[in-house]
Order: C-alpha cells, then structure tokens, then sequence
C-alpha cells in the first residue's frame, strides 16, 4: 500500500466515523481518484459497496398493528389518519390534504385520491379491508367537507 492509499484509506474511515453515507465517501473517492489521475498516481483504493435502492423502510406487521391498536382509542380524524397512511401507502403530506370526495370506500373495495409533491394527483387503492375508520360520519363532512374531521364517533 502507497502513501497516497494509506492516506485515502484513513480518510475514508473517518468519513464513515463522522456517519457520511457510503455513496457521499465514494462520490468523494471519484473526486480524490481523479485527482491523482492528472497527477499521475494510481490509486488502489477502492469503492465502497452500496446497497442498491429496494423498497422504502416500512413498518413491520406487529409495529402496524401497534399503530393501529393505539389510533383504535384516538378521535375519529386520528383514527383517519392512521387508516389513510398504513392502508394507502400515502406519505405524511399527502394525508393532509384529502377532502371527503378524495376517498371511496365501498364495502370490498376503496380508493384515496392523494395529492402530493407539486400538486401531482394519484389514486391509490385501499390495499386491504381496513378498520372502520375508512367511513366518514356524513354529519363531519358536511360541516367541513374534510376526512376524519373531529367529530363524535357512530
């Protein structure tokens, strides 16, 4: 091992100590690599391994049923919101922005009409039966027009 690897091998460990992301320290190795191209040494240090992207993380099973456990004793707007994220998939934003009309459930099946980053619509199908809080009591929706609004529960 050169001096240069030796250096570079140091460094990069550090880099990982301070909690750099393995594609930040290789995006920075190709920034030192080149360096040492034009100055004509060859460096034998090599990229680190990233994992390629897979799904997002999500909550396992038992933590969903937590969740959904918890929001069982909440209000009818936080049993909603729970209904909204765990069942559609949806993202923190994208929960708070559905009106009464974004969301059809019938008794098999159902839709929530999202409406995410830079005003972008997507409707998202309820992926399984979910708790009763799916159903918005008509006497919520038509003082507010919104989902899961605070109101007394049937």
């Amino acid at each position: 091992m050169t001096g240069a690897d030796a250096a570079v091998s140091a460094w990069r460990r550090s880099r990982l100590d301070a909690r750099a992301s393995a594609a930040t320290v290789n995006q920075e190795r190709a920034a030192v690599a080149l360096m040492c191209e034009l100055t004509g040494l060859r460096l034998g240090v090599k990229a680190l391994r990233v994992a390629p992207p897979g799904e997002p993380e999500a909550l396992e099973e038992r933590e969903a049923g937590a969740v959904e456990r918890a929001a069982a004793a909440a209000r009818a707007r936080d049993r909603a919101i729970v209904a909204v994220l765990l069942y559609s998939g949806a993202r923190v934003e994208e929960c708070a922005r559905p009106w009464v009309e974004d969301v059809a459930v019938t008794a098999r099946t159902g839709t929530v009409r999202l409406h995410g980053k830079r005003d972008q619509v997507r409707i998202v199908p309820r992926r399984r039966p979910g708790p009763r809080c799916w159903t918005i009591s008509p006497g919520a929706a038509a003082r507010t027009g919104r989902c899961g609004s605070d109101s007394a529960d049937p």
